[in-house]
């Protein structure tokens, strides 16, 4: 009986591990996210975007749960019933951050209709 509950003991210890780590992971990947707030560092890429998506089933969700995990977009736009969240993926930035004007640009589009997630893109200027 007490090897059956020191059993039961390690794989709790266990499985709280693997959820503490995966957390941090997905805390990690949303920071990434976050701080490259211009997509000078080409943190902001499609994978991660999908990664993002797929993890915190966002496909659906609303405005407010949607910038909880991608933060504030770089631009909005609102057109009767739908809000698109335009996000800068890959940008060309001076040595200071700062977005070169003129210069070449990728965006991640997101389409809200009457405020639940229903498309995405990401084109290129």
């Amino acid at each position: 009986m007490k090897k059956l509950i020191f059993f039961l003991t390690l794989i709790i210890i266990g499985c709280n591990k693997k959820t503490e780590i995966k957390i941090f992971q997905n805390f990690q990947i949303e920071n990434d996210w976050k701080r490259d707030s211009l997509g000078c560092n080409k943190k902001r890429t499609i994978e991660l975007q999908e990664k993002l998506l797929n993890e915190n089933h966002l496909q659906n969700s609303n405005i407010g749960d949607f910038e909880n995990v991608f933060g504030k977009p770089n631009e909005i736009e609102k057109h009767d019933s739908v809000t698109i969240l335009i996000y800068y993926t890959s940008t060309i930035c001076n040595s200071n951050q700062k977005v070169i004007p003129n210069s070449d640009k990728g965006y991640a589009n997101f389409y809200f209709i009457n405020n639940k997630l229903k498309n995405y893109g990401n084109p290129v200027e």
